[in-house]
């Protein structure tokens, strides 16, 4: 929605891993432009907490260092290489459909939420481990 993206800073990754800033923001919302047809690098829009999140997984940490929920969004949908595995890097992609995400703990018993991907409605991506996170999959 213009109300985040108007204000975000955008950044995205060039060939080398690092996090170029396309431009600065000053609302606390990071997007990043990705690039179409790349599995896992997808358009993404993330708030503070999200940020946290992503980088204690990019970091490899034992578990999320966020203190509160986290919220980011992929309105274009995307691609990931696992829905069960934080780190796969390769295999046969799963396509995710527009939708919002929640990072934080969430365990399929504990909520009665599928962890199988879906194209409508929500599910829990990577569950049984500490990146567990709510997709729920709609375009506000």
């Amino acid at each position: 929605p213009v109300l985040i993206t108007k204000g975000a800073k955008i950044v995205e990754t060039d060939e080398k891993g690092k996090t170029v800033v396309l431009r600065d923001g000053n609302n606390g919302w990071t997007c990043f432009a990705g690039h179409p047809g790349i599995v896992a690098d997808n358009t993404e829009c993330d708030d503070q907490a999200a940020m946290q999140w992503n980088a204690d997984w990019a970091a490899h940490k034992p578990k999320p260092t966020n203190t509160i929920p986290g919220i980011g969004y992929m309105f274009a949908g995307g691609t990931d290489w696992s829905a069960t595995e934080p780190y796969a890097t390769s295999g046969t992609p799963i396509k995710e459909p527009p939708h919002w995400m929640l990072f934080w703990p969430f365990d399929p018993k504990e909520t009665g939420l599928s962890d199988k991907p879906k194209d409508t409605g929500t599910w829990i991506m990577w569950a049984g481990t500490p990146y567990a996170h709510l997709m729920i999959n709609q375009k506000p």
